[in-house]
């Protein structure tokens, strides 16, 4: 068995059955680094059938590939290459060739949509650990309690002739 990894500075312990996963060419990996690769090939898979659906059936995915990767090694994630091309298929922006691609990588309009996105994610995350805690969607506040929010309303003065007339 060879082994293959991420990380080559720390073999594979083909000993150690806990510590390392065996692909389908017999090739050893650690759990994480498996892991990690998947991922990896499974989001190359969306980008490319992402890419032949919706916007050129005859791309080369070398380059495709090549731009992607880049992009990783420069430290983006992936989820934020991801949503930059479905943003740029739903918003029906102009795609036509992946050395077009890095363009809308670093467009501005599409970086604060991810932000957004990523605020709204850890919005609805925190709800939930606050629904699982409590019990309930929102905090509840008592009836006759000092916390209660109180409401008044104020009569408007008038403006113009009418408030002299008087």
């Amino acid at each position: 068995m060879s082994t293959n990894c991420l990380h080559p500075e720390s073999p594979v312990d083909t000993e150690d059955s806990d510590s390392f996963v065996c692909d389908k060419n017999n090739k050893c990996y650690h759990k994480d680094c498996y892991d990690r690769m998947m991922a990896l090939s499974n989001d190359m898979a969306l980008i490319n059938d992402l890419w032949t659906k919706n916007i050129s059936t005859t791309v080369n995915y070398a380059e495709l590939r090549k731009i992607v990767n880049s992009y990783l090694d420069r430290g983006v994630e992936m989820d934020y290459i991801i949503f930059c091309l479905q943003y740029v298929i739903a918003k029906r922006m102009t795609l036509n060739y992946p050395g077009g691609f890095r363009y809308y990588l670093d467009k501005k309009e599409i970086k604060e949509a991810y932000e957004k996105k990523q605020t709204q994610k850890k919005f609805e995350e925190m709800r939930q650990k606050q629904k699982e805690r409590t019990g309930q969607d929102q905090p509840s506040i008592p009836v006759g309690s000092q916390n209660a929010p109180s409401f008044a309303i104020r009569k408007q003065k008038e403006e113009g002739f009418g408030s002299i007339l008087k």
